[in-house]
This record gives C-alpha cells, structure tokens and sequence, in this order.
C-alpha cells in the first residue's frame, strides 16, 4: 500500500487529538480570566476595605447671639480640627416664637425676648446657644461702655440698674479684676451685655513699652475671658483710648492694624460724664457733662468707669437711665452696633 493511501482511523485519530487541544486551551484561558477577575476583585475588595471613614473636625460656633426683631444671622461654624470635613448640624429649638433656625444655620429673630437654641453634631457634640432678641430702636441708641471694671460693688449695682431699666452696655475689662470677680464677668455675659478687651495690667509704663509688650498683656486677658465666658471677645478699647500720652502713634497705629488683623473692633468713645479727668465733680455735674455730649453725637458711645474707686458712677448712671428712657431712647450694648468704628488715631 502507497503512503498517500486513505487511512480512515488515523485521520479520525488527528481530529480528535486537534479538538481535544483545543478544548483545553479554551478551559485554560477561562480558567485564566476566571483567577484574573478573582484578584481583581479581591483587589478592589481590599482597597475598599481600607479605605479609611469619614473624619469630622470638632466645630466651634458662638455661645450668645444678640439680634433686633426681624433680623437675621448666618452662623459659620469654625473647625477647631485641620484637614477634616465639618459635620452636619442639626437644631433644637426652645422658643421658636422668640428665636429659629432654618437652613444653613440662619438665626432669625422673631420677637423680643430671650431663648436658647441647641445644637449637635453626629459625631456627638452638643452645645446651647443663647439668643437674645431686642425691639428696634425707635429713637437715638446710646451705648453706655464701662472701663477698668469689674468692680466688686459698683458693677453688680450696675448690673441691677440695667437689668430695670431693659439696658444694654459694654463692659472693657481689665484682667487683675476679672481673677477677682470672675463671677461677675459670667454675669454680664450672661444677661446679655458686651464683654470686651481692656487690658490685663492696666500698667500704661508696662504695655506701652513696646508692641510685643502690648500683645503680652492681651494675649493674656484674651484666653482669660474666652474661657470664662467660652466665646472670644470681639471689641477692644486701649487704655487711655488710642492717642493718650504715653503711647507712641506709630505704635498706635500698629497695634490697631494688628488688632484689626485678629479681628477686633478697635473702639473708642465720642461721649463721656468726665469721670476719667482726676477732679472731684459733683453728681450733678458729671449728669450735665454726659448729657451735654450725648446730645451733640449722632451715635453716642459713652465713656463710664466702673471700678470701685469711681465712687459715683452709679447714681451718675441711674440719672441718665431715667432721663433717656423717658424720651424714649434706648441703651444697646456694642455688639448691636453696627456703624464705623470709633477712633482717635486712625
């Protein structure tokens, strides 16, 4: 038989041998695919697995609020944690009559009165928030501002004569007494009045020495009064007012820029009683001083002291309380101002 002969058999054998090859390589590559989409899988698995939860920074929003009826405010809350993602917020509120929150934690102000609204975080914070909502002022707002206080009795006395007559006022403390009378500090803030930045020492020699000297001092009585209260001031007044004699002005005027900077309203005062001036006045004639230049201002910020040596501020006060209520006038306390500062160096 030639070599080119049919051979049934064989023929059928290579077939067979082809297909079976075949069928193997095809079980192969799937098998392949099937170990490549497994670690693939896994891959993805595990990545997701480690992929890290959300971190949410504590916040930091103010404890008291003060706003006219009508008004509105939108709090920002502040990360108190670098680099992580704020928290959702969420509200309670006691008196929504007085006081709501709505979306995007706007506060609006409803009616005169006092309430407190509540608010917390999913990741457990929780913190009340104080708001005071006053009537708009129908007639000239006086702002009456206390320095060098508190004083252990005139303060308080004060605080009782404000609290009768639905008064306002702005308190420029001074560090020494404020460890004295922290308490009192805790009252002001909570009856809904200013507590602003005086000066720890109170030492003109001391502050005015330098820049550096000057932010000592209020570095100091910055973290006193934030912890007392847990909100930062946000008004500051340099003692003997921005010009006195013994600051320099280039000094002045860097000490306010970088007050500015930290966000602090500089103050000053366009009124007074006189009570600053070392002479002896009468009762009377300080009530005539301060009414004469509260009457020639538009806006009148008084300057008042209120340490226990100024032995008749109060009744000076109680004279002007009586006499502006009656025409109608209303006393605010500065966190209600909203007009240029006042300053002497500029």
């Amino acid at each position: 038989m030639s070599r080119n002969h049919f051979n049934p058999g064989r023929k059928s054998g290579f077939a067979v041998s082809r297909t079976l090859v075949i069928l193997l390589t095809a079980a192969a590559l799937v098998l392949l695919g099937v170990i490549l989409y497994t670690q693939r899988a896994g891959f993805h698995a595990g990545t997701m697995a480690r992929k890290p939860k959300k971190s949410y920074s504590r916040i930091a929003l103010p404890r008291r609020i003060m706003l006219y009826t009508g008004e509105k405010q939108t709090l920002k809350p502040r990360k108190l944690d670098s680099g992580r993602e704020l928290p959702e917020i969420s509200w309670d509120t006691k008196d929504p009559s007085t006081a709501q929150v709505t979306k995007g934690n706007v506060v609006s102000a409803r009616k005169a009165g006092k309430t407190t609204l509540t608010w917390r975080t999913d990741s457990g914070e929780k913190q009340n928030l104080t708001v005071f909502v006053r009537r708009k002022p129908t007639k000239k707002v006086i702002y009456l501002t206390f320095d060098d206080g508190p004083g252990a009795r005139n303060t308080p006395r004060l605080l009782n004569l404000l609290k009768k007559y639905d008064a306002k006022a702005t308190f420029f403390l001074v560090g020494t007494e404020v460890s004295a009378h922290p308490e009192i500090v805790r009252r002001e803030f909570r009856e809904g009045h200013t507590v602003a930045i005086h000066t720890y020492t109170h030492n003109y020699n001391q502050i005015y020495k330098n820049t550096s000297a000057f932010f000592r001092d209020f570095d100091r009585i910055e973290k006193q009064l934030t912890e007392i209260t847990g909100q930062k001031p946000r008004f500051n007044r340099m003692p003997g007012g921005s010009n006195n004699a013994i600051v320099s002005r280039k000094n002045a005027k860097t000490i306010q820029r970088i007050l500015r900077k930290k966000g602090y309203v500089c103050m000053d005062w366009n009124a007074a009683t006189n009570d600053a001036v070392g002479i002896a006045y009468s009762t009377d004639t300080m009530v005539r001083y301060g009414m004469k230049s509260i009457n020639a201002v538009r806006t009148p910020i008084v300057l008042i002291h209120d340490s226990d040596m100024k032995t008749k501020t109060v009744p000076v006060v109680k004279k002007l309380l009586e006499h502006y209520t009656k025409k109608g006038y209303s006393f605010e306390a500065l966190d209600m101002y909203h007009g240029p500062a006042i300053q002497f160096t500029k």
